[in-house]
């Protein structure tokens, strides 16, 4: 919730022309909830990256601690990098798929049967989750690379920071369509 209230507001969140616009100088001054924020979404995945290692392997085991960690060091060369616009926008992308992947594992929790209706609940909000995770990973996050990769050149020279952070991207592309 905290990372739509402090990323919506922001005149810059749509076009997506404005993430780049007024490349660097305006960049550096970032609002200090966003700043906490982007700062905050880096210590989840850090964190994340860790309770992989703590939970049952799972069969994507290698692919979440590769998604965990481009995902916290994204994050931060995006942020010392001034790219924190674009980098906003990838990160309400990649969140806005877990509301409903939270409500459906706790409506699962609750289920003592395979016809309950906390059953019925889980697999309705799992499909939710699923036209969400669709929708926000194999679209709209394609374009944010787009703009990152194609629309970032008509308003900055692209250097080794911006290499490296469309490398990144693209790395996450290709995991968000492997797990689709």
């Amino acid at each position: 919730y905290f990372g739509y209230r402090v990323s919506l507001p922001q005149p810059w969140v749509w076009p997506s022309s404005m993430w780049w616009a007024g490349f660097p100088e305006l960049h550096h001054d970032m609002d200090p909830d966003y700043k906490f924020f982007y700062i905050l979404y880096a210590g989840r995945y850090a964190a994340g990256y860790v309770s992989v290692w703590c939970e049952h392997k799972r069969k994507d085991f290698v692919e979440m601690q590769v998604h965990h960690s481009v995902t916290v060091v994204l994050v931060l060369a995006s942020y010392s990098s001034s790219y924190n616009r674009v980098g906003g926008a990838v990160m309400f992308l990649l969140d806005c798929a877990d509301p409903p992947l939270h409500v459906a594992k706790q409506f699962k929790y609750m289920s003592t049967d395979k016809k309950d209706w906390p059953q019925f609940m889980a697999d309705r909000w799992f499909e939710i989750f699923a036209v969400c995770f669709i929708i926000s990973r194999n679209f709209l996050y394609p374009y944010c690379c787009w703009s990152a990769l194609i629309e970032s050149k008509r308003h900055l020279t692209p250097g080794l920071d911006w290499r490296i952070c469309n490398a990144l991207l693209q790395v996450l592309l290709v995991l968000q369509f492997y797990w689709t």
